[in-house]
């Protein structure tokens, strides 16, 4: 079973990509049931997976822009065309997001063809947009010197209006993704931020439901961050951007870990895997870096 959940931000926003969010919903787990062990078994078996958290326009499901390969024939025409659509693809390569509709059709297609890439240079300009804007909060604090107040600005990002924001969940057991929900409500008090204890990554759990989606291939389309395992392999028809995640989480040492990222398109053997750190008093943290994907031509 494949299911969406929409959540509304109440608060400033930090990306909350497949890591934090498996990371929110273990700590939230272990404080509702006593069977963590076999829950965290059932991601490392693929029995449960989850994916990032994207924007939601309205009735709109937006999903990160697949990486692959334009259709070199879309620039042609006369000089003058030549230079608009050079100068599109330059904006276009910002692109972050394509609707389910869009997306559907490029997986298919297992590239940018040249009808796609026109008709995203007649009919989707306001796409463009990013997502999030950029806002400061005024805030007082206390001079301990002077005893007197002072203001400062915060700034963050905040959702646009009419947008929300979803994930995805695969699942065998619905007592399993009805476990999920129960989380999430715990949550919605707490919030999903490193910083939840002055107010930040408060949310509202809004909806929930069937998803699916018309895509077929050999390629992977990739939802969330994906850690390659010691029997993965990708091969020549792959393309996709990596980011390397290290540092410290609740004074736990993450060592450097190359991830591929959201939107990334890849064939081969590829399971994943669940990183476990030891911490000074050798209790196991996780690293998520499971596969959720579509497949892609």
């Amino acid at each position: 079973m494949l299911k969406y959940v929409e959540l509304k931000f109440q608060s400033f926003y930090n990306e909350v990509d497949s890591i934090k969010l498996f990371g929110a919903l273990i700590d939230a787990y272990s404080n509702l049931y006593n069977d963590l062990k076999e829950f965290i078994n059932k991601f490392e078996n693929n029995k449960i997976l989850i994916s990032s958290l994207f924007p939601k326009e309205k009735d709109v499901f937006l999903f990160p822009k697949p990486i692959l390969n334009l259709d070199k024939k879309f620039v042609s025409g006369n000089k003058k065309e030549k230079l608009e659509k050079i100068k599109f693809i330059k904006t276009f390569r910002k692109l972050k997001y394509v609707s389910k509709e869009e997306l559907e059709k490029i997986l298919n297609e297992g590239k940018y063809s040249e009808e796609i890439l026109e008709n995203f240079l007649k009919n989707n300009q306001d796409e463009y947009r990013d997502k999030f804007e950029l806002v400061e909060i005024p805030k007082v604090t206390i001079n301990r010197v002077t005893n007197s107040s002072e203001i400062f600005y915060e700034s963050g990002k905040i959702l646009r209006v009419n947008c929300t924001l979803f994930f995805l969940v695969k699942y065998e057991e619905n007592s399993d993704f009805e476990k999920i929900i129960n989380c999430l409500k715990l949550l919605e008090d707490r919030g999903i931020s490193p910083n939840i204890s002055v107010g930040l990554g408060k949310f509202k759990l809004i909806n929930y439901g069937n998803f699916s989606i018309n895509s077929n291939g050999n390629r992977k389309y990739l939802l969330s961050k994906t850690c390659l395992g010691s029997g993965d392999n990708l091969d020549s028809n792959s393309l996709y951007s990596l980011k390397e995640i290290k540092g410290f989480s609740n004074k736990c040492y993450i060592p450097p870990n190359l991830f591929l990222v959201e939107g990334s398109c890849v064939s081969g053997t590829i399971k994943g895997k669940i990183i476990k750190l030891p911490d000074e008093k050798n209790i196991k943290y996780l690293l998520y870096g499971k596969p959720l994907f579509f497949d892609c031509s």
